[in-house]
């Protein structure tokens, strides 16, 4: 017994269509079964024929555009029970038709990887900046060791691989800690 992917009945495993792979494996090996059944296999390839006519611009009869109204509805209905119809005109009808305009490619999928990874690295960094930027403004009235620990904690996220602060925030980091050295050497220790 095998449940179809469709239709969503437990059925025989004779009312399944034999797969046999297409590889260099031994021709003629049954693998196994497809997962819809031959009855859903038939009918989706009706409506996929009449379905493949309206797509071209060729006129239909009414027989026709009612299998389509109702095949569209039956879709549906498979869809809210958990089920998965196959086939053309099942993409189109329930909006998962792809087109070779919206279909993206492996180089659109890497462009866009490159641009969400790329504004993270952005962003972090413009973080990074403005945490510099309110070390800089920030009023000084605590102890000066806990200024020392904002710094050395700014300085481990705004460091490079070698240890060294990168060049793009040398210059702030450089003049928070200048602020920070001229407090601590003014501060009065009680």
């Amino acid at each position: 017994m095998k449940k179809c992917k469709q239709c969503g009945k437990m059925l025989v495993d004779d009312m399944f269509r034999p797969y046999y792979p297409r590889g260099t494996g031994q021709r003629k090996t049954k693998v196994g079964r497809n997962t819809v059944c031959l009855p859903c296999e038939k009918f989706n390839a009706t409506v996929n024929r009449v379905w493949k006519k309206v797509r071209d611009g060729v006129d239909i009869s009414e027989k026709e555009e009612l299998l389509l109204s109702w095949t569209a509805k039956y879709y549906k209905k498979l869809v809210d029970q958990g089920n998965q119809p196959i086939g053309a005109y099942a993409r189109h009808v329930l909006g998962a038709e792809e087109t070779r305009e919206t279909r993206k490619t492996g180089v659109d999928k890497a462009l866009e990887l490159l641009d969400i990874e790329l504004g993270k690295a952005k962003e972090v960094k413009d973080k990074i900046e403005a945490e510099y930027d309110k070390l800089l403004a920030i009023e000084l009235t605590d102890e000066p060791d806990i200024y020392q620990d904002m710094l050395v904690a700014l300085l481990e996220r705004s460091s490079g691989p070698n240890g060294k602060v990168l060049p793009k925030y040398r210059e702030k980091f450089e003049a928070v800690a200048r602020r920070f050295d001229d407090y601590e050497d003014n501060y009065v220790w009680e």
